[in-house]
């Protein structure tokens, strides 16, 4: 099973948390540490993905952070402030043997989301960035 690191603190960080409890998925919440370091350091942890739920000014250093270090990333939308940001992180997923992230976490509790998530996963190529709204 997976067990990811949820960096942040805020409401969304919160619901998330709740969420993974409800489902009973073992998951470490950042520390003390800043969230570059909890990254940096996510699979000494025994912590194999990453869920960022943080303000939008942090969003392109620690889902680039992540994928330095081969995690999958979820990060709560939008994922950037601007497309060449969003382009520049979908550059550096290239060549990975699947998706690396997923974006909008609105959508884990809306009919149908589990159904178009895995359509996704298998139909679209490794590089590509999934979102599921405006960036």
């Amino acid at each position: 099973m997976v067990k990811p690191l949820v960096i942040g603190r805020g409401s969304w960080a919160k619901n998330i948390w709740r969420a993974l409890d409800s489902l009973k998925v073992p998951h470490t919440i950042t520390g003390k540490q800043t969230a570059l370091d909890c990254i940096r350091h996510a699979r000494e942890r025994s912590n194999d993905a990453v869920i960022i739920a943080t303000p939008l000014s942090t969003h392109l250093e620690l889902v680039k952070e992540a994928l330095f270090q081969k995690l999958p990333v979820f990060v709560e939308k939008p994922l950037c402030s601007t497309l060449a940001e969003v382009q520049f992180l979908h550059e550096l997923g290239q060549g990975k043997e699947k998706p690396r992230f997923l974006v909008n976490s609105v959508q884990l509790f809306a009919d149908g989301a589990e159904e178009m998530r895995k359509w996704a996963v298998q139909q679209l190529t490794p590089s590509t960035v999934l979102a599921f709204g405006p960036f």
